[in-house]
């Protein structure tokens, strides 16, 4: 069993409503992930939305999706969740997934 940790860098346009996107994401993209569910593939653990602490930076976030491979993914071939950015356009949202595996933690 390997630890996958999936993190999407989420970029919002200057113009965004920082607080409807943070609802957005938890009432809507945070549904579309069936934390606890166990699959063939493996098991999603946990996930976060973190923005980054800097004045400069008030309009980055990364959301974050812990997960357990077991034999493959629970995301399927794509080994990765669903990209947010088509349904966070009002948003003016970039986006950037990069997944990591874990080797430790405590």
């Amino acid at each position: 069993m390997t630890q996958q940790i999936g993190m999407y860098q989420i970029k919002l346009n200057a113009e965004a409503n920082l607080l409807v996107f943070e609802k957005y994401m938890k009432n809507d993209v945070f549904n579309t992930i069936n934390i606890g569910q166990q699959t063939r593939g493996g098991l999603i653990t946990a996930q976060f939305l973190v923005k980054e602490d800097s004045p400069e930076g008030k309009h980055r976030y990364c959301w974050i999706i812990h997960w357990n491979n077991q034999g493959g993914s629970p995301f399927g071939a794509a080994n990765a969740p669903d990209d947010p950015e088509g349904v966070l356009a009002e948003f003016g949202a970039k986006t950037k997934f990069t997944r990591y595996e874990v080797l430790s933690h405590s």
